[in-house]
């Protein structure tokens, strides 16, 4: 079940279902499928999660054990799995296997750390987490989701300090430099298509306008990140945050629809009606969303200034 999958990984911590999510996802790209071409993850609708592949359980003795020098020589190249070196060796220990798994999951734990970290929107924490991934991206260069990570840390940073004089151009401009990497090494990753799209927007402010087609490379990286996984929402509302016209409204509809209760989806909407100088209809989108609004518990943050927006 998802919550007990949520209770038993983050331990106490608050997090939101879509932690769970991307989690899975992460499994699933690392797993990749079975041989007959089904996930080793399957998703029950409104139960949860289950490991599909056979389990062989074994006592702790045959895993410590050496391997049967027949079994060995059995083994294919297909079978036989690199496995990559930690930049601090863990401590030797009686138990081998522990120590194997020990090794296998650290960056992964680190990686964890670092998305609760950003996830918690704090700002030692974000600092935290840049300095994981900027450790992970060290130690395994190769892979792309660490970069992903670096550039979202990045990211934060700098949303952080965007109204300061000066901003941190520097966490910036390392953001699309790991995003741009991370797209080139996984041109099939959304994620990585999501961060470069996010910099680059907040990049124009800073740049001059050239009238070429790099001007909209933001709304081109979003398109992708959405092709990529269509049903994600917050690739949806990414694009409606760089684009605007009818890809906004269009993008901002279909993230309302996939995640009714993203109210920010009406300020989107409402902005494009504004433009268009249709100001009747525009004031009867952020009415509703007021009156969503409204029906919230007390005390929730927003409101007011929808309001004031009416």
């Amino acid at each position: 079940p998802k919550r007990e999958l949520i209770d038993t990984a983050w331990r106490g911590a608050w997090v939101t279902p879509n932690s769970l999510y991307r989690a899975i996802k992460d499994l699933r790209e690392t797993l990749g499928v079975l041989p007959d071409g089904g996930p080793y993850i399957e998703t029950h609708n409104r139960r949860g999660f289950r490991f599909a592949a056979p389990v062989e359980r074994r006592p702790v003795t045959d895993v410590t054990s050496s391997p049967p020098a027949a079994a060995a020589e059995e083994a294919t190249d297909s079978d036989r799995v690199t496995l990559p070196a930690m930049a601090q060796p863990v401590p030797e220990r009686e138990d081998v296997g522990g120590s194997l798994i020990q090794r296998l999951l650290a960056p992964h734990l680190v990686s964890l750390s670092g998305r609760l970290a950003l996830e918690s929107l704090s700002t030692p924490a974000v600092a935290r987490a840049r300095s994981e991934y900027e450790r992970l991206v060290v130690e395994w260069p190769e892979l792309p989701r660490y970069r992903v990570g670096l550039a979202t840390a990045c990211m934060m940073q700098y949303e952080a300090t965007r109204a300061d004089d000066p901003p941190d151009l520097a966490a910036l401009s390392l953001a699309e430099r790991q995003a741009r990497i991370a797209c080139q090494q996984a041109p099939e990753y959304a994620d990585a298509w999501a961060v470069l799209a996010h910099a680059l927007h907040r990049k124009k402010k800073y740049q001059p306008a050239t009238g070429s087609s790099a001007d909209d490379e933001d709304v081109a990286a979003a398109r992708e990140a959405v092709r990529l996984e269509p049903e994600e929402w917050r690739h949806l509302l990414l694009l409606a945050f760089v684009s605007g016209g009818r890809e906004r409204l269009s993008a901002a509809l279909s993230a309302s629809r996939q995640h009714p209760g993203l109210l920010i989806t009406s300020w989107f909407v409402a902005s494009v009606y504004v433009a268009r100088i249709a100001l009747p209809a525009a004031r009867a989108e952020l009415r509703r969303t007021c009156e969503l609004l409204d029906a919230r518990p007390s005390g929730q943050i927003g409101r007011a200034s929808c309001r004031e927006r009416v």
